[in-house]
C-alpha cells in the first residue's frame, strides 16, 4: 500500500469518527425522574413501589415486616406474603407459594396475567381477557367496604396526560354463576380485578393489573383509599414483602448490566461506539491473516438428541410456546388416534375420547382451549405451556399404565 493511500485511510476514519461523534452527541434536559419497571420497595421512579411499600408497613404499624424476602417453604402460620410478578410466574416460585399458604397463611399474588399453574391448583377457570379502554372502572363487592360510586382509574402517558387508551388484561370467568363467589374487586360486574381462594388452611389471593400499586398510581388520591381496603381482608402476625428479583431466576435476572450503564451514559455511550468503529477499522486495515487457516475435521458422532435439545432450547429462548404447543397438538393427536382409533375430525371428538379413554370431559375441553389459544397470536405464555405440558403428561402416563 503506498504512502498517499495510507495517508487517505487515515484522514477519512479520523473525518468519519468526528462525523460519528457529532451523530451520536445529544443534548437535552435531563428529566427528573426514569420511566423504568425495576421492582424495587425502595425505588421513588414512578414505576416503583416505594409508596405501596409504605402504605403496607404503616398499615400494619404494629404488626413484625420482613422485606425483601425470598419465597421459601415455611412452618409459619397467619402470616400475609405478597409478592409482585414482573413478568410471569416460574413454576418453582408457584409451587412454594402454594406450599406456604396450604399451611395457614395469605398469599397475595400482584401481577398482570391470571396464572394458570394457580388456576389448577383452586380448581378455578378463569381466564385472561384483553381490554383497551382509557379508563377502568371497579369496586369491591362486599357491600361493608364498597363504595356508593365505583372508582374510576384514568390511564394517562409518561407526561401524566390523562384518558390515554391502554392495553389491560383482566379476569373472565368461564363459568361466571360459579367463579363469582371469589371475586373481591369486579370491573363491570363480568369481570374480576381481585380475586381470593381458600386454598388448605390458608388462602391465596390473586390481583391483576399490577401498575395499579406504581408509585405514579397513587396521583389519583383514591388509590391509597383503594390500596387501604385491599388490605383489610388481612389480619396477619407478621407481612412478607417478598422480592420480585427472584422470579427471574439466574437466566433472566433483570439486574442491570455494565453495558446497560454505558449505554445510558451519553458520553460512555458515544466512546463505546467509537471504539467498536475502531475496533472494526483495525479489523479491515490492520487484522489481516497472513496464512490461511488450517480446518480441524472434526470427528462423526450422533447429534439426534442433540437435535431435539437444540430445538426445544430454541423456542424457549425465541419466546415462542405457541409454536412448542402445536407440536405438542399434533403428537396429541397422533397418539389418541393410535391408541383409540378416533380422528380428529370426528364431530362430536371430546365426547367420544372420554368416553373410550376414560378423560374426563373438562379435562379434555381445557387441553382443546389451550391448542385454540396457541393458534391465535400473542396469546399463549409460558406458564400456559407449563401448563398444559403437565396435562398432557398425565394422560399419556395414564395411558401407558392401561
Amino acid at each position: 500500500m503506498s504512502r498517499n493511500k495510507t495517508i487517505l485511510i487515515i484522514g477519512a476514519s479520523i473525518a468519519l469518527l468526528f462525523i460519528v461523534f457529532a451523530a451520536l452527541t445529544e443534548y437535552r434536559d435531563v428529566p427528573a425522574h426514569e420511566w423504568k419497571e425495576r421492582y424495587s420497595y425502595k425505588d421513588e421512579q414512578p414505576q416503583g413501589l416505594f409508596i405501596f411499600k409504605e402504605l403496607v408497613t404503616r398499615y400494619y404499624e404494629d404488626i413484625p415486616s420482613t422485606l425483601n424476602g425470598y419465597p421459601e417453604d415455611t412452618v409459619n402460620q397467619n402470616s400475609l406474603y405478597i409478592q409482585f410478578v414482573p413478568d410471569y410466574l416460574a413454576e418453582e416460585v408457584a409451587d412454594t407459594l402454594i406450599s406456604i399458604a396450604a399451611k395457614g397463611n395469605d398469599v397475595l399474588i400482584i401481577a398482570d396475567y391470571f396464572n394458570d399453574i394457580i388456576a389448577d391448583t383452586v380448581s378455578t377457570f378463569f381466564d385472561d381477557v384483553f381490554l383497551r379502554d382509557s379508563l377502568l372502572e371497579f369496586n369491591f363487592t362486599d357491600s361493608n367496604i364498597a363504595l356508593d360510586t365505583p372508582f374510576i382509574y384514568q390511564f394517562h402517558d409518561r407526561k401524566f396526560i390523562p384518558n390515554i387508551p391502554t392495553d389491560f388484561v383482566l379476569m373472565g370467568g368461564l363459568n361466571w354463576e360459579e367463579d363469582k363467589k371469589h371475586i373481591r374487586v369486579a370491573s363491570n360486574d363480568s369481570l374480576a380485578l381481585f380475586t381470593e381462594f381458600p386454598f388448605g388452611e390458608g388462602r391465596i389471593f390473586y390481583h391483576v393489573k399490577k401498575d395499579l400499586f406504581y408509585n405514579y398510581s397513587y396521583r389519583q388520591d383514591f388509590m391509597f383509599d383503594y390500596t387501604q381496603r385491599v388490605l383489610s381482608h388481612f389480619d396477619p402476625k407478621h407481612v412478607y414483602l417478598l422480592s420480585p428479583i427472584q422470579l427471574y431466576g439466574s437466566n433472566n435476572s433483570p439486574k442491570r448490566t455494565p453495558l446497560d450503564y454505558i449505554m445510558s451514559q451519553p458520553a460512555l455511550k458515544i466512546a463505546y461506539y467509537l471504539m467498536v468503529l475502531g475496533a472494526l477499522i483495525y479489523v479491515f486495515l490492520g487484522g489481516k491473516r497472513k496464512q490461511k487457516i488450517i480446518p480441524v475435521v472434526q470427528k462423526n458422532k450422533n447429534t439426534s438428541l442433540e437435535y431435539v435439545d437444540t430445538v426445544s432450547q430454541l423456542f424457549y429462548q425465541q419466546d415462542q410456546p405457541e409454536k412448542l404447543a402445536r407440536h405438542m397438538k399434533n403428537i396429541f393427536y397422533y397418539k389418541m388416534q393410535k391408541k383409540f382409533y378416533i380422528s380428529q375430525d370426528h364431530p362430536d371428538y371430546i365426547n367420544v375420547l372420554s368416553k373410550k379413554s376414560k378423560i374426563p370431559v373438562i379435562t379434555l375441553q381445557y387441553i382443546m382451549d389451550r391448542f385454540q389459544n396457541a393458534e391465535q397470536p400473542n396469546s399463549f405464555r409460558g406458564d400456559q405451556l407449563v401448563s398444559l405440558n403437565r396435562k398432557l403428561e398425565t394422560i399419556y402416563k395414564e395411558m401407558d399404565d392401561v
